[in-house]
Parts: C-alpha cells; structure tokens; sequence
C-alpha cells in the first residue's frame, strides 16, 4: 500500500500529468456523473476538472488554498471561480431566447471587467499610447472570447472544441513566452474542454450553458494576457485565436456521427490555434 502512495505520489508531482491527465479524468467522471441533472449540470464538469489541477500546479498543501498575497495567477483562479457563478446565474436569470443581447452584455463586461482587474497594477508602469493599448487589447480579447464562446451554446459541441483549441493556443504559445505555470494552467483548461466535448461525442451534446463558456472563456482570456504582460509574449501571437469562435459556425455535415461532427470542428479551428502558435514561436527564436 506504501509503495501505491509513494508511486501515485510520484506520478501526481509531473507537471504534464497536473495539467493534462489529473483535469481531464476529473472533468471526465465528474461531467459523466452529472449529466442525468441536464446539460448545465455536466457543464460543471469542467471547473471541477481545472479545479483538481490548479490545486496541484500552484501547490497547494494541507493549510489550504491562500490567495494572499494576491498575484496574476491568483486572480486568474479567483476570476475561474466568479465566472462560473456569474455563468450559472445567466443561465437563471437571462434567458438566450428572450435577452440574448443583454446576456451578450454581461458577458462582455465580465470579460473586460476582468481583464482590467488583472492588468491594474501593471497600469501604473505604462505611460501615453503604451498604456490605452494595453487596456484596448486587453479588454477588448477578454469581452470578445467572454462573449462569443456564450454565443456558440446553441451548438454545444462547437462550444466546447472552441475552448479546447482556444485554451491548447494560449498553453503553447505561453509555453514559448517563457511562463510554465501560465500553460500548465491553460493545458488543464484545454484537458478539461476535452473531456466535456469526449461526453458529448459519446453521450450526446447537451446544452452546457455558462456555467461552462464564461469560466472557459475568462480563463484562456486571462492566461493570454498574463503570458504577454507577465512574460514575453508579443500581443500580436494571439490574433489568430480571435477566429476560433467564428470559425466553429462554418457548417458541419448534419448526416455525420458526432464524432466526425468533432474531428471536422477541430479541422476548422486548428488553423488558428496554429497561426498563433506558430507567430508565438517566431518571436521566442
């Protein structure tokens, strides 16, 4: 039995195994398990999947999670946990039948509101044109993804490819700005994403509502930004990621099984996610 706790012990301490193997096999059974609750439900899978890595990429012990003091990655998972509140409740309170722009609204403002909450203590180092750009990117990407991955729950496997490709851009492309923790954490992001979408594929695409798109969304928007202030990614490495959610609505053979429904989704996005890797490693060569 020692010798089980000491392997498991072990293998839980690799860094590829917290951010890629630990979240999707949560988000998995979790996903699984609520699912007969319905879609919004199942959705929760995800933040219970990002969850069980984020405990053990920032190293949490038995004193428990400290938030204090309160730096990038830390709000960042503050941000994770207040999204998907602020997604459950949309989910109540704003129908997308009859409020779909207010919803939109929401949206938006949680992603920008975010946004500048995150970069604040670096606005005090930026100056003239430097600082409005950054607060214009910034903003502007967090709102855009906020916004657009709400968009697609009418068609909840594009939702969820979406993050998966989105967050897989945001990982490499921190990866190659020197930040490890940053894609550690995009990587369970993008663990995550890919277990909902595998139920999906296998038990069939339910709603999953904002539940799963703000947290999604807000995550891969603020490690982007936290890779490019933080570390040495270039804003422009990103652009490309901005597609992604556009090019989820191009049409997708009805008559095909979810599967095919799925390879041909990522066939579509991939590009983009490449694009930006690809920007991302010319500028660190």
């Amino acid at each position: 039995m020692t010798e089980v706790s000491t392997w498991l012990a072990q293998w839980l301490a690799v860094p590829e195994i917290q951010a890629s193997v630990v979240p999707f096999i949560v988000a998995f059974v979790a996903a699984l398990i609520l699912r007969p609750l319905g879609g919004i439900a199942s959705g929760l899978g995800f933040a219970l999947g990002f969850c069980a890595s984020a405990y053990f990429v920032m190293g949490f012990d038995h004193t428990g999670i400290k938030f204090t003091p309160l730096t990038g990655t830390r709000k960042l998972l503050l941000a994770g946990a207040g999204a998907v509140i602020v997604g459950l409740l949309a989910d109540l309170l704003l129908s997308r039948d009859r409020k779909p722009w207010i919803r939109a609204a929401v949206f938006v403002i949680a992603g920008m509101g975010t946004a500048l909450w995150l970069i604040s203590p670096r606005l005090d180092r930026l100056e003239g044109n430097a600082l409005w750009i950054t607060i214009a990117i910034a903003t502007t990407w967090a709102g855009w993804l906020a916004a657009s991955l709400d968009m697609l729950n009418r068609r909840p496997l594009a939702l969820a490819i979406s993050a998966l490709m989105l967050s897989i851009g945001v990982s490499v492309c921190a990866l190659l700005g020197a930040s490890a923790q940053i894609a550690q954490l995009s990587g369970a992001v993008a663990a995550s994403a890919g277990a909902l979408a595998l139920v999906m594929v296998l038990f069939g695409a339910a709603v999953p509502g904002g539940g799963f798109a703000l947290p999604a969304a807000l995550l891969t928007a603020l490690a982007g930004i936290s890779a490019v202030l933080f570390a040495r990614l270039p804003w422009y490495a990103l652009s490309p990621l901005v597609l992604i959610p556009l090019l989820a609505y191009l049409p997708v053979p009805s008559n095909h099984n979810r599967f095919l429904q799925g390879l041909v989704l990522a066939l579509y996005t991939a590009p983009a996610a490449a694009g930006a890797i690809a920007l991302a490693w010319r500028a660190s060569t």
